[in-house]
């Protein structure tokens, strides 16, 4: 559902008619729906660092952080998202949940970590769902994480990025992917128990 109104305008995107981010936009509301496979392993991590203050970058509708309150005391959590109609339904979420106090949402840009408000100074974890890949197309994700290392020295990066399959493994059907998805996650969970 985000790449909809991709997909209808791909004749006009591929003459030139229509511009992808001016006339065309992804629905960032429908981005990540995916990434929830991965909430678990991040939880069961953090719980094992004592980490209870977590920043995550491009928060989309704020189920991450809802769910890592939810799943742990003394939980505060504030998400980044740029995009506006995004962060109206994100603070909806929070202010209809019992974690109202524990989680907030401010519109910004992750690629501007200078500009965030002084209450992101104390976060233990900085975490980028299958957000990053958007700075490798013009060579500044390295230079950003540097940023983002001078801004919070103190805290971990966990940084999230998802391979895509080929075409032929995803005509094979969604359960594939999704056990593929389970298989990797329990796999790390067991290296992350491992080494911690």
């Amino acid at each position: 559902l985000a790449y909809k109104d991709i997909c209808d305008s791909l004749a006009e995107l591929m003459s030139g008619r229509k511009l992808y981010g001016k006339d065309v936009v992804r629905d960032a509301r429908h981005l990540g729906t995916g990434t929830k496979l991965i909430f678990p392993l991040l939880a069961k991590i953090f719980k094992t660092y004592g980490i209870r203050s977590v920043l995550d970058l491009g928060c989309g509708n704020g189920a991450f952080l809802l769910m890592l309150a939810a799943a742990m005391p003394d939980f505060q959590g504030i998400g980044v998202e740029i995009d506006q109609p995004t962060v109206e339904e994100a603070r909806s979420a929070v202010s209809a949940s019992s974690y109202r106090n524990s989680v907030s949402i401010i519109q910004g840009d992750a690629g501007k970590p200078e500009s965030f408000p002084p209450d992101t100074n104390s976060t233990e974890a900085i975490v980028g769902i299958g957000m990053f890949h958007e700075f490798r197309k013009d060579d500044s994700l390295i230079p950003l994480l540097n940023r983002y290392k001078t801004r919070f020295p103190g805290a971990r990066l966990f940084l999230v990025e998802f391979d895509t399959p080929g075409w032929d493994e995803l005509r094979r059907g969604p359960e594939r992917q999704n056990a593929k998805a389970r298989q990797s996650t329990d796999f790390y969970t067991t290296s992350a128990n491992r080494d911690c």
